[in-house]
Parts: C-alpha cells; sequence; structure tokens
C-alpha cells in the first residue's frame, strides 16, 4: 500500500490552514479520501465557510514518507449552499 495522508488529518490541517484567511469564520473541509504522498498527487475537496461552499484542490508540494507531507491549496468555483 502506497503511504498517503489520513483523510481526517488532510480535512483537519486544510482548515486550520484556510481559517486565517476566512476573517476568522468557521471553515471546513470535506475530501473524499486519504492524499496520496507523492510530490504532484491531487485530490478534490470542497470548503465551506459562511454558508457557502467552493471547490478546493490540494497538490502534494512535498513528501517525505511515510509521515510528513505539504500541500497547497486552489480555491475553485462557488458551489452553492451546504445542502
Amino acid at each position: 500500500m502506497r503511504p498517503a495522508v489520513p483523510k481526517a488529518d488532510v480535512e483537519q490541517r486544510t482548515a486550520d490552514g484556510l481559517r486565517p484567511r476566512a476573517d476568522g469564520d468557521p471553515v471546513s473541509v470535506s475530501c473524499p479520501a486519504d492524499l496520496p504522498m507523492e510530490v504532484g498527487a491531487t485530490i478534490d475537496c470542497v470548503v465551506t465557510r459562511a454558508d457557502k461552499r467552493y471547490a478546493l484542490k490540494l497538490t502534494v508540494t512535498q513528501a517525505t514518507p511515510p509521515t510528513d507531507a505539504h500541500w497547497s491549496s486552489e480555491l475553485g468555483e462557488l458551489l452553492g449552499p451546504p445542502g
């Protein structure tokens, strides 16, 4: 099995990183699966802030298996209210 960052860790770390840019609004991130620990790997998630949902693409920028990975996030289109 390839090393990966567990889904819950990806969601929490990403939300923590986005919160300062959200003017103090609560931010939650939902991803469909674990994030492969491989530079260039991507996963499409959803970020919810102030009753709006946006597409969020995460891309691994640094990986040192089995425990250390860093990724960037790119905010995408508005998906609408949580539902």
